[in-house]
């Protein structure tokens, strides 16, 4: 893995912050808009022109009470591509992991890793078919640079050739079993050779 650790997290976030200051709302607002929308508009959908003025948290709400809303199921899937574009596009970039760039916990729940045995695939389920290729170079870049620390496991724990990462890996690139061996042993998350004591 590619990971600057000497750089100090408080004072990038700081110094991110302090840029952010320098720019009205309106014009990072507008910025973001550009940067996004020719992306997002390549997929328009439409499942009935129900369009309404109704706060989202309402139309909710009233969906869980029955109430039939086509268009908040256009908004729900925009919002899924939105969400998966902002968390994964740009190269050298981790891909999206089980909370995506938006976590707001210093110890984030199951520590903001990538869980291999479903999670992180479902992250990337709609990638192609919402017409979002860019998004999965991150994570294709991610999955090679395991390979290197993986042929280590594979050969340390199964004496096998190839490489293999378990259950889940974080942004330094584990591959070993994690603390709960009950649910963290995932060996099938990539392919190995077949072990040579089987």
């Amino acid at each position: 893995m590619d990971i600057n650790r000497g750089v100090d997290p408080v004072a990038k976030v700081l110094q991110l912050i302090n840029l952010s200051k320098i720019k009205p709302y309106a014009a990072l607002r507008a910025k973001h808009i550009a940067d996004h929308a020719p992306i997002m508009q390549r997929v328009q959908l439409s499942l009935g022109d129900n369009k309404t003025e109704v706060p989202t948290d309402e139309r909710l709400a009233n969906v869980k009470n029955g109430v039939e809303d086509r268009e908040l199921i256009t908004l729900y899937y925009q919002y899924g591509r939105y969400l998966l574009l902002g968390s994964s596009r740009r190269p050298g970039l981790l891909p999206a992991n089980l909370q995506g760039v938006w976590n707001n916990h210093i110890d984030a729940p199951w520590n903001a890793d990538f869980h291999t045995n479903i999670n992180l695939q479902m992250n990337y389920w709609p990638a192609e078919m919402c017409n979002l290729t860019e998004t999965t170079a991150p994570l294709f870049a991610f999955m090679n640079n395991l390979r290197e620390q993986g042929r280590i496991t594979a050969k340390k724990m199964y004496n096998a050739r190839g490489w293999v990462v378990h259950h889940c890996t974080d942004a330094f690139g584990k591959t070993g079993v994690q603390a709960n061996a009950a649910f963290g042993t995932f060996p099938l998350a990539s392919a190995t050779d077949v072990p040579a004591f089987l």
